[in-house]
């Protein structure tokens, strides 16, 4: 195979409503898109969601590194082990761009997979993705009266597993804790995400007994790659640690090895650098034995929802994020959005993606979506 051309885009889709955390406010996706064509006409499609308080990203970056590279990838990737190989080799590039890659590389793999008349699933020599997964209910950095109204939601759906974006103002978390508190029967796990928003390790403790609520776990307490002050809270309060921003890619996993018991990682695909990438952490990180939770990132479309569950059918995690589709966006690209129902599940056995090609998704006309920067097109000649 050949990639004739490749384009790399800006996707913007409005929320619903908007939705906030401590590091950023947004009311539309902020998402790159990429579009790869090969020689014989087969189109594939890649997203990822840059963030500049994740990897240091911005979606001009993201577009201008695609760019960059887009020739390279078009003379020396024709088939998957060359893909493989690239990956490996210019692992040091990805580091430094792993949103801007993940969009270029699920491109290429829904292109190569249709080449090959397989899954992508195949193509990598997985397992299908089969059977069902069950996804937290996710409460955003809110007012009252909108968190009020959204837990109330997943309770009407049976949801038991809840992630809450706190704010770190106690009487407003308080009162939040409190109405999870009256809905304890039917909330059985909770894990609090704090987006770095302490700078001291007695801060965060304080906070966590203060709040009287048995959460088992708080995402990112104090600033990334403080390893040393986040492993002090985890052995004063016997809450684990959530790694997300302190986790990008398997060399920070080395870092935190001896303490594995004290730590879950956050895996998301866009951050990680692309699905090759993912299944080598999701590897190492099961041999260190910290287990996994599948992130998502607010915007995702159902193109990110669908290639998460690559690495969540071949290393089951604690928990699963995503899949919000429609009930988040006020569209998506695809006609039928990937999004869990009732008690947080989606049945995969119905959009029956082990008998697809690619990611097997059927998209919508996007163009609507998509802003063309002034250059962003490499072809081959």
């Amino acid at each position: 195979m050949r990639i004739a051309s490749i384009e790399a885009f800006k996707l913007s889709i409005p929320f619903k409503s908007a939705f906030k955390h401590s590091s950023a406010t947004r009311a539309e996706t902020s998402s790159i898109w990429v579009k790869v064509i090969s020689d014989c006409g087969v189109v594939g499609y890649g997203e990822s969601c840059p963030r500049s308080y994740v990897t240091q990203e911005t979606l001009q970056s993201s577009l201008d590194f695609i760019n960059q590279i887009s020739g390279e990838i078009i003379a020396e990737i024709h088939d998957i082990n060359q893909l493989k190989e690239w990956v490996r080799q210019e692992s040091d590039q990805i580091d430094k761009n792993p949103a801007a890659w993940c969009a270029l590389e699920l491109a290429l793999l829904d292109v190569l997979a249709h080449v090959d008349h397989c899954s992508v699933e195949s193509l990598l020599g997985l397992a299908d993705v089969r059977d069902e997964f069950t996804y937290s209910a996710i409460l955003g950095d809110s007012s009252m009266e909108t968190f009020e109204r959204q837990l109330q939601q997943y309770l009407h759906l049976e949801m038991n597993d809840l992630k809450l974006k706190i704010s770190g103002e106690r009487g407003v978390d308080q009162k939040k804790m409190e109405l999870l508190t009256e809905s304890k029967g039917m909330i059985e796990n909770v894990r609090l995400d704090a987006n770095n928003l302490w700078h001291d390790a007695e801060t965060v403790i304080d906070y966590i007994s203060q709040l009287n609520y048995p959460i088992w776990a708080i995402e990112e307490p104090v600033a990334a790659y403080n390893y040393a002050m986040m492993l002090a809270i985890a052995q004063q309060t016997q809450v684990k640690i959530i790694l997300d921003e302190s986790v990008l890619n398997v060399k920070n996993l080395h870092a935190i090895a001896d303490e594995a018991e004290h730590w879950v990682i956050n895996l998301r695909i866009s951050k990680m650098g692309g699905i090759i990438r993912s299944l080598d952490l999701a590897q190492t990180a099961k041999g260190y034995g910290m287990p996994l939770i599948i992130g998502a990132q607010v915007g995702e479309t159902s193109l990110l929802s669908r290639a998460a569950l690559t690495i969540a059918q071949t290393h089951r995690p604690l928990a699963q994020e995503g899949a919000f589709g429609t009930n988040l966006l006020s569209d998506d690209v695809v006609d039928n959005p990937i999004m869990f129902g009732g008690r947080g599940i989606l049945n995969v056995d119905t959009y029956a993606f082990s008998e697809k090609c690619g990611f097997g998704l059927r998209y919508k006309d996007i163009d609507k979506f998509l802003t063309r920067p002034n250059i962003n097109r490499t072809f081959l000649y």
